[in-house]
């Protein structure tokens, strides 16, 4: 029989309930954090899902195009519908406008668009104890649009490819219990090939990155950006369908109700990332 050694045990006894007192005020610890975190959640926003939440969405869309070539002068008019999942609605829009032709490589335009059921910061709004999205479905925004797009061939990359930069001004008014006045600016760079057969054009696959910037409103000015790819099929010399798939991130201010209810406080979920997917039909005659 071993003798057993007092002193080995007593200090293996010693280091065993140190190491169960440790994990035991571990626990404790990350549950006090846990418990004061909670707490200050719902002291500091509402019990519902803010703006952001979830962190992920699906944006689903169509539209439909006409295009008409007059020379120098393209004339476009559209119609586009979107539904978002997040908050089960569609928001409509309907354009009209065209393109002229200054210089080779430059096309400048100018549009008006009707839009319905678009949502912006501050239709999160409070009802008694409840948050919730405005219905803005049945109000409209009118919004006018200068677009000034450079495009270029890029000769050292094989094929046929095109790069162009799409400058866009938006000026939007909408009727919220007054006149609220929003100024945009888009940027978005693009690089397309063109697969073309007997020199007739058979699909067209970019590649873009569109940055919204806010110019006088929320808390950035940066406030919306995402890549997305374009295939468009020719599917007959007066027929184009155009398909867009991409993602987005979108952040998100807090909105007037929750300013005035909590000063000091700011959304815990600012970032809201929707996926995009777009399908629409495009229809050019020529002459």
């Amino acid at each position: 029989m071993k003798p057993i050694s007092t002193p080995r045990t007593a200090i293996c006894w010693t280091k065993t309930m140190i190491d169960r007192s440790a994990k035991r005020l571990l626990v404790v610890g990350v549950l006090l954090v846990l418990v004061l975190a909670g707490a200050s959640a719902s002291h500091h926003r509402p019990e519902e899902s803010m703006p952001g939440t979830p962190s992920f969405g699906l944006e689903a869309g169509g539209h439909l195009r006409l295009l008409l070539d007059f020379g120098n002068v393209d004339a476009l008019a559209s119609y586009a519908a979107t539904y978002e999942n997040d908050r089960e609605a569609v928001r409509h829009a309907l354009m009209a406008g065209g393109y002229y032709r200054i210089h080779q490589n430059l096309k400048v335009g100018a549009f008006y668009q009707l839009g319905l059921g678009q949502r912006h910061d501050d239709d999160w709004i409070e009802s008694g104890e409840a948050w919730f999205w405005r219905d803005t479905g049945s109000r409209f925004e009118h919004s006018f649009i200068l677009d000034a797009t450079p495009r270029f061939l890029v000769p050292f990359l094989p094929g046929d490819w095109v790069f162009a930069l799409k400058s866009r001004y938006e000026l939007s008014l909408y009727n919220e219990g007054e006149t609220v006045v929003r100024n945009t600016a888009l940027i978005r760079p693009g690089l397309t090939w063109f697969l073309i057969d007997d020199r007739e054009p058979v699909v067209n696959v970019g590649l873009a990155y569109t940055t919204y910037l806010s110019l006088d409103f929320g808390a950035t000015w940066w406030y919306r950006h995402g890549p997305y790819l374009n295939v468009i099929y020719h599917a007959t010399p007066f027929l184009l369908v155009d398909l867009s798939l991409g993602t987005q991130w979108i952040y998100w201010s807090e909105s007037a109700d929750f300013v005035d209810d909590f000063a000091d406080a700011t959304y815990d979920s600012p970032i809201y990332r929707p996926w995009t997917v777009n399908v629409g039909l495009i229809y050019r005659p020529r002459s």
